[in-house]
């Protein structure tokens, strides 16, 4: 039904909010030396970070379309 697909889409959303919150944390935190291989890493996590907005934006583009 619309409404536990809604419910399961809710959950998701605030999911993906907690691990942009949490990887927006640790991009915050001061580094002090960084090697190249931390560098990559970093760039990893920023390219999974906008993915997983994306894909957050993408879900409550679609919970919004369910509410209406």
């Amino acid at each position: 039904s619309l409404r536990s697909e809604n419910t399961t889409l809710r959950k998701q959303v605030k999911e993906l909010e907690k691990v942009i919150f949490e990887a927006q944390q640790v991009e915050a935190e001061p580094c002090e030396f960084l090697t190249a291989r931390d560098l990559a890493e970093k760039r990893f996590s920023v390219k999974e970070i906008q993915d997983l907005e994306r894909k957050s934006n993408t879900t409550k583009e679609e919970n919004k379309m369910l509410t209406v």
